[in-house]
């Protein structure tokens, strides 16, 4: 057989595998709909007993400065930065180990920044899923803002589908499939139900086995054309609806775990300056196909 059959049999194969898992997809939103209840908040008594103090918010502790200090042994631990925030690793009283984002002192002045931090910790404090980055805590005393998630070694979806680290299919169909009942919570477990608006590989952590948690929720990205090259440049990408509308819904983050799906599939980056879009590359293999 010549090399290109072998081109175009395996193309063939990723986009069938792709419209295979979208189906389970839309399979698994039937199903978690028929059997999910209402989004409650959690007691203390349920969970881990992450902090001797009265929770605040549902399942969800503040903590004072001197005590996150403590939980990070004064930021000593470093762990990545972001645009706004330092990101930093602890441990709590119990052993759990947490990711602490503290937003940069240059701008927590910042009344939009204010703003943001108080829709996340209202947004986070009702939501609790075994694929999500849950919220644990919170600390908002003088100019500190802090947010204290889950901790997730493995680093991002995007780092081990792009770094030097090899997913097996094996485990690139439990990312998917977790990410997919990530998604279904959100959308028709939660009362209201969450966009999340920003669904892509960077988004998704890695727990210790490799199990996915969609992280990057509260936080509505900015589409204005000026920042769209920003987003690509990350590896991100924006879909059509919200492009064209300005409007984030849930048939947008479905469009966008679409994309999440091919990327996980083909191990190409969502937006390459290249190659352009993935979406693009899938719809010219349909078409060299057809």
């Amino acid at each position: 057989m010549e090399t290109w059959m072998y081109g175009l049999v395996g193309a063939a194969s990723v986009i069938v595998a792709a419209c295979t898992l979208v189906a389970g997809f839309q399979l698994c939103i039937i199903l978690h709909k028929k059997i999910c209840n209402p989004v409650l908040p959690y007691s203390c008594s349920k969970e881990k007993e992450v902090s001797s103090k009265k929770c605040t918010r549902g399942h969800v502790v503040r903590f004072s400065v001197q005590e996150v200090e403590g939980i990070s042994e004064g930021f000593s631990n470093r762990i990545g930065e972001g645009t706004l925030n330092h990101v930093f690793k602890g441990t709590l009283s119990d052993g759990t180990e947490v990711a602490i984002k503290r937003i940069k002192d240059e701008v927590a002045h910042s009344s939009d920044v204010e703003a943001s931090f108080k829709f996340q910790v209202d947004l986070l404090s009702r939501i609790h899923h075994q694929h999500i980055a849950n919220l644990l805590g919170f600390c908002e005393e003088k100019n500190y803002r802090m947010l204290l998630f889950q901790y997730a070694p493995n680093g991002t979806l995007f780092e081990n589908l792009h770094g030097d680290e090899c997913l097996t299919w094996k485990q690139r169909m439990r990312l998917v499939v977790g990410a997919a009942y990530g998604l279904a919570y959100l959308h028709h477990c939660c009362n209201p139900p969450v966009v999340h608006g920003d669904l892509r590989s960077r988004n998704v952590l890695l727990t210790e086995d490799n199990a996915a948690k969609i992280s990057g929720l509260g936080k509505v990205p900015i589409t204005a054309s000026s920042e769209l090259a920003v987003v690509r440049k990350l590896g991100g990408y924006v879909d059509p609806e919200t492009i064209h509308k300005g409007v984030y819904s849930r048939s947008g983050d479905v469009y966008s775990f679409g994309v999440l799906l091919l990327e996980i599939l083909s191990g190409r980056l969502a937006f390459n300056k290249e190659t352009g879009m993935l979406v693009e590359w899938d719809i010219f293999l349909r078409a060299v196909i057809a």
